[in-house]
């Protein structure tokens, strides 16, 4: 069964090289590996811009009662 997959696979392969449709198979493979490639390259770049952002954007003053409050809610 393996074997007639890959004599009609050739068969497709040649008629469409034949023919000159094989153009549209062969950009399908390269848009796919170039996806493949750099989604998660692209992927991985945001996730280390954003993990090293600043998370904290306001600064908040406490005074000693505050922290006094805070420490009991602990």
């Amino acid at each position: 069964m393996h074997v007639l997959g890959n004599v009609l696979l050739a068969i497709g392969l040649t008629y469409h090289s034949m023919t000159g449709q094989l153009g549209w198979i062969l950009d399908a493979i390269v848009s796919f590996g170039l996806f493949a490639v750099i989604v998660p390259v692209v992927g991985f770049g945001a996730l280390i811009w954003w993990a090293s952002r600043d998370m904290v954007e306001i600064k908040v003053r406490l005074t000693h009662n505050n922290i006094c409050n805070l420490q009991s809610y602990v």
